[in-house]
C-alpha cells in the first residue's frame, strides 16, 4: 500500500507537525509515504531530513492540481491534511482516480458551494476530535470517524532551556506556561487579563507565551494595559518549543475555538497540569479527571483554576497523571498510525 500526503500549508503548526508524524507513524507501520508539500518551508525540510520523498507544491491550487493530477496515480490513496490540499487533490481527482482521505482539524464547518462540493467529492472525512465530527456529521453523507492527533513523548534539552532563560534575563518563579498562535481564535487577550487577576493574588507567577501572528500589536497593548511588562513575557517562535514544558508549572489554553489543542498533549505527555477552556476539543480533551477546565472568554475563571493548581499541587498531579496516561492509550504515534492504516485498508477493500 503506498500512500500520499498533502499538506499545503506554510510554517509550522499543529498541522504540519502532525502531517510529519503521519509519515513517520506510518513507515513504523510498513507503509510506503510521500510527501506533497510546499517548497522551502519547514515540513518539506523536516520530511526530507527523515528520509521521506517530497513532491514540492507552489501553494497556487491550480498547479498543485496538476502536480497532484500526475503524481496521484503512482498511489493507493491520497491523504490531504489541509483544506487547501483537499481542494488541490479534489480537483485533480478525474485524473488520478484514487480515494481522497481528508483529516479536519479545525472547529469550522464547510460553507460555500465549492467548500460543499469538495466534501462530497472525499471519501473519507476524518475528525480529530468529537467536536469536530458533531459539526460535520448534518454535512457529511458518511459516518465521521474520530482519530485523535498524536504526540512522542518527549525528554526536554534542559540545558538548552536553561540557557535560553538565562540569555533573555527570565526569572523563574511558578510559570504559568502558553504555547499557542497570537490569533484571535486562540484568544491571547484573556490570557493575558487571567494573568493580570493571577498576578495581583500571588507576586511569584510569571506567564511565559510562545507564539506569534497578527494579533501580537494588540496582545503587547494588553499586556502594557494591565502593567504586565514584567510578568507575561512574549517568547516569540522557538524550534523544539516542547523542551520548555520542562519550565512550566502549570499549562494554559484560553482558546475560544479549538479543533483538539495538540500543545495540551504536549503538556499532558510530560504531566504538566493543564487549565483549558472548554472550546471544542477541549471539552472532551481536558476532561475527566485530566485538568481544569473554565467556559472561554473568562479571565476570572482561569485565573481561579490557576491558582488553584498552585495551592493544591498534589491534586494537580493526580490530574496530570491521569492525563498521561489518556495520552499514551489513545494519541500515540502508533495508536493513530494503526488507525489509519485500518481506514485506508477499508477504502481499498
Amino acid at each position: 500500500m503506498r500512500i500520499l500526503q498533502v499538506n499545503t500549508e506554510k510554517g509550522w503548526r499543529g498541522s504540519e507537525r502532525q502531517t510529519l508524524f503521519a509519515l513517520v507513524g506510518l513507515r513504523k507501520q510498513g507503509i510506503e509515504t510521500e510527501l506533497v508539500a510546499l517548497g522551502g518551508q519547514p515540513l518539506a525540510k523536516q520530511a526530507a531530513a527523515e528520509g521521506f520523498r517530497v513532491h514540492e507544491a507552489t501553494g497556487s491550487l491550480l498547479s498543485d492540481a496538476r502536480l497532484l493530477a500526475r503524481l496521484g496515480k503512482r498511489f493507493d490513496v491520497i491523504h490531504a491534511q489541509n483544506s487547501n490540499g483537499q481542494a488541490a487533490v479534489v480537483l485533480s481527482r478525474a485524473f488520478h482516480k484514487r480515494p481522497v482521505v481528508f483529516t479536519q482539524r479545525e472547529e469550522t464547518a464547510p460553507s460555500g458551494l465549492f467548500s460543499r462540493m469538495k466534501y462530497r467529492r472525499t471519501d473519507q472525512v476524518v475528525a480529530i476530535s468529537p467536536a469536530i465530527a458533531r459539526i460535520l456529521a448534518p454535512i457529511v453523507s458518511h459516518p465521521v470517524p474520530v482519530i485523535g492527533s498524536a504526540v512522542r513523548p518527549h525528554t526536554p534539552d534542559v540545558n538548552r532551556v536553561r540557557s535560553w532563560l538565562e540569555q533573555k534575563g527570565f526569572t523563574v518563579r511558578k510559570t504559568v506556561g502558553v504555547v499557542a498562535a497570537l490569533v484571535p481564535h486562540k484568544d491571547p487577550l484573556t490570557a493575558v487579563r487571567a494573568a493580570s487577576v493571577l498576578c495581583r493574588q500571588n507576586d511569584e507567577v510569571s506567564f511565559l507565551h510562545f507564539g506569534t501572528g497578527p494579533s501580537e500589536s494588540s496582545v503587547r497593548t494588553e499586556i502594557a494595559r494591565q502593567g504586565l511588562e514584567s510578568r507575561y513575557h512574549l517568547a516569540g517562535f522557538v524550534e523544539r518549543v516542547e523542551d520548555f514544558y520542562w519550565a512550566f508549572d502549570v499549562f494554559l489554553m484560553s482558546s475560544s475555538e479549538e479543533g483538539l489543542g495538540s500543545s495540551v498533549l504536549d503538556a499532558f505527555i510530560q504531566r504538566i497540569p493543564v487549565v483549558s477552556t472548554d472550546a471544542g476539543g477541549l471539552g472532551d480533551l481536558v476532561a475527566e479527571g485530566r485538568g481544569l477546565q473554565c467556559p472561554s472568554g473568562h479571565p476570572e475563571a482561569l485565573a481561579a483554576a490557576l491558582s488553584e493548581v498552585f495551592n493544591d499541587p498534589e491534586a494537580a498531579a493526580v490530574r496530570a497523571d491521569a492525563a498521561f496516561n489518556h495520552t499514551l492509550a489513545h494519541h500515540s504515534e502508533d495508536v493513530v498510525s494503526q488507525a489509519y492504516v485500518r481506514l485506508y485498508r477499508d477504502l481499498l477493500a
